[in-house]
């Protein structure tokens, strides 16, 4: 697994899964019964972690390293 992966929890892998499918913050946050200011700073944190510019980037860092599979 990358350096990435480790840190990482089951949560937030499983919202690279919501990005890679292009779900909005508020519907992550519903679907995971989150507040949407808690998805807004782990999609931030999970961008910042994955080099990432954007939640697409984000995602496909993330397929890339293998953290996720294709959805």
């Amino acid at each position: 697994m990358s350096e990435a992966g480790p840190g990482m929890s089951d949560r937030q892998l499983d919202i690279l899964r919501y990005l890679g499918r292009g779900t909005p913050n508020k519907a992550i946050a519903r679907r995971m019964c989150m507040s949407e200011s808690d998805v807004r700073a782990e999609v931030s944190w999970l961008t910042e972690r994955l080099g990432a510019s954007s939640r697409e980037q984000a995602y496909a860092e993330a397929l890339a390293l293998g953290l996720v599979q294709p959805s």
